[in-house]
């Protein structure tokens, strides 16, 4: 990697004051640029030059205009962005995938919210989608990608409880249309 990649403290820290620890760092390589996202920021880079060519900035900010708990959080600043992100690029449709968990204060609804890019630019505009999981807390999610669907799977703690690991399948053509 290159040196002027920014460090996964960093990226947190430069953009609200203080930086999560652990950080949930994760990252994906497409055919022309590299996206990082740690905890609740998301930074794309070029891949061949290292250039920062987005943020850091909230990973919700790529959901502007969309509405409802994944654009808007948990309504205060503490819970603004839910984290837990995952990026992926889908090498079979030149795109990209990107999700993060959001709840409110109270944790009576929680979500997953997943955008799937337009083009095989990460810094353009995004299909967005918020799936409702009521009050069920989303823990751990990992992703997967298959001809037919995005795969999920996830740990889920009704209130007060755990019931266990989860798999989802998200019609993957239909997110791309």
């Amino acid at each position: 990697m290159h040196s002027r990649f920014v460090s996964t403290r960093n990226l947190s820290f430069n953009l609200f004051g203080f930086a999560f620890v652990p950080p949930d760092t994760n990252g994906a390589v497409g055919a022309t640029q590299f996206v990082q996202m740690v905890n609740v920021t998301i930074a794309v880079y070029d891949k061949s030059s290292g250039a920062l060519q987005l943020g850091p900035a909230a990973i919700r900010t790529l959901r502007n205009g969309f509405g409802g708990l994944c654009e808007f959080g948990g309504g205060t600043p503490t819970f603004a962005d839910g984290g837990d992100p995952v990026v992926l690029y889908d090498h079979l449709a030149g795109r990209w995938l990107v999700t993060q968990l959001q709840y409110d204060t109270t944790f009576t609804q929680t979500a997953q919210c997943l955008a799937v890019s337009t083009s095989a630019d990460a810094t353009g505009s995004y299909n967005r989608y918020e799936f409702d999981f009521g009050s069920n807390f989303l823990d751990y999610p990992k992703f997967g990608i298959w001809p037919d669907a995005y795969y999920n799977s996830i740990n889920v703690f009704p209130p007060h409880s755990f019931a266990g690991a989860e798999a989802c399948a998200f019609d993957r053509n239909a997110m791309l249309a």
